[in-house]
């Protein structure tokens, strides 16, 4: 009987891919937890709290400036073939490389950036200094989706597992070099050499890319990709909010040594996400390439009856492993409200997961507006509970109004995706 369970699963394409992913992914996962420590050691924790919020808005900018058009690449992957998906790629990208050279150069010269970061950061930082790794890095950033993403639409899992490895090993292993043969700004060392190796990297597997398109700009291919693509940048722009509000009223309120807390909190809850994006990284190209929403929507019920439980034995282990590390003076006792965060951010970190599964219903149906206004709404939530409980609650009441919004995005996706394939089951789509 077992051997006849194995081998179903080693016959299953889903989890037989997966599991290729995620040998992988757990390495990478055990490897930015053990060197978490490294990081807290090398920098004090106001620089840690900096650039861990100086990530983040590198992060949320780059999602909005990439025009959602990383999500129309893996959508159009699967409906264009030979020449024409050649051109489907070089469409998309020649797109987005000229309206991101538009913008960041229009951004650079007009010093806007200078305004964003005065109105972001209340506590004086050297921005001056940081200004052009942070633009290149947001370029690097854009770029290395779309890279990703075509590796995911291909199905190419040896590429995602060795471009994986490359950013565990060689981003690690220069920054950890230079921030400990230097005793200069710790987290300009780290933007510097961080920035380097990932242009390294996107240059190296930028190739494969490159190599499929086919040097032929459609207008059709590009009108489309941007249908799909501008509620998804729309729905960054609001996500920002998601993702930087806490973050900037806990800088107003507290301070980059709160602030480190909470990001060492985010850092350790990612770990379900980056799970997530390992399996979407499978999934995804096998759910667009099922053109029935109703197998669809059973089979992400079966999928979740696993995936919730996992989840949560997953936290519940970094929970202890957590603590294990603070009592044992691995991360500094200074870290130790961490443990109190740690189960909201984890139950947020759960909730966005499966919404994220539920999301791609509404880009199978290329209504990507809809995705749009559910992170109006519970964006907006979250802004308003970050706003009432940052400074009475602190790090708590970010972390609570955290699990609110994502609680009312995946309520919101998940009953408009069950009513969506209903319909779609009487009027064929």
């Amino acid at each position: 009987m077992i051997d006849r369970i194995v081998s179903v699963y080693r016959s299953n394409l889903i989890i037989n891919r997966f599991f290729r992913i995620l040998s992988v992914d757990v390495l990478i996962n055990a490897s930015g937890f053990i060197l978490l420590p490294v990081y807290l050691k090398l920098m004090t924790q106001e620089e840690y709290g900096l650039y861990g919020y100086l990530t983040s808005i590198i992060a949320a900018f780059a999602l909005c400036l990439n025009l959602g058009l990383y999500v129309s690449q893996i959508k159009l992957h699967s409906v264009y073939e030979g020449k024409e998906r050649g051109s489907m790629l070089f469409s998309v990208n020649a797109l987005l490389s000229v309206s991101l050279c538009i913008m960041l150069v229009a951004t650079y010269l007009s010093g806007v950036d200078y305004a964003i970061v005065s109105f972001m950061f209340s506590h004086p930082i050297n921005y001056a200094d940081y200004r052009m790794l942070v633009f290149l890095s947001v370029a690097i950033s854009v770029f290395s989706v779309m890279v990703y993403s075509y590796f995911m639409a291909s199905e190419n899992i040896a590429l995602i597992q060795l471009n994986n490895l490359a950013k565990l090993f060689l981003i690690n292993a220069v920054v950890i070099y230079f921030l400990y043969s230097s005793h200069s700004d710790a987290v300009l060392i780290r933007l510097k050499y961080t920035v380097e190796a990932q242009l390294v990297i996107l240059i190296f597997f930028g190739v494969f890319l490159i190599k499929e398109m086919h040097p032929r700009f459609r207008f059709k291919i590009a009108w489309r990709s941007l249908k799909i693509g501008i509620p998804m940048m729309l729905s960054a722009i609001f996500a920002m909010l998601y993702n930087l509000s806490d973050r900037f009223i806990l800088e107003k309120y507290t301070g980059f040594d709160t602030l480190a807390i909470y990001n060492l909190g985010v850092t350790i809850a990612s770990v379900i996400s980056i799970l997530m994006v390992s399996f979407q990284g499978v999934y995804a190209p096998i759910f667009f390439k099922e053109k029935d929403p109703a197998v669809n929507f059973e089979s992400v019920k079966r999928i979740l009856k696993i995936a919730i439980p996992g989840f949560m034995l997953i936290g519940a282990g970094l929970i202890l492993a957590s603590w294990v590390m603070i009592h044992a003076n691995i991360f500094n006792k200074e870290y130790g409200a961490v443990i109190f965060l740690l189960p909201f951010l984890l139950i947020s970190s759960i909730l966005q997961a499966v919404t994220h599964l539920y999301m791609n219903f509404i880009t199978f149906f290329e209504i990507t507006y809809v995705i749009f206004f559910i992170s109006v709404v519970s964006n907006i939530g979250n802004v308003a509970l970050n706003i009432l409980l940052i400074p009475q609650y602190n790090i708590y009441g970010a972390a609570f109004a955290t699990v609110v919004a994502t609680a009312i995005a995946f309520l919101l996706s998940f009953f408009y995706v069950k009513r969506r394939v209903r319909l779609s089951v009487c009027t064929p789509v």
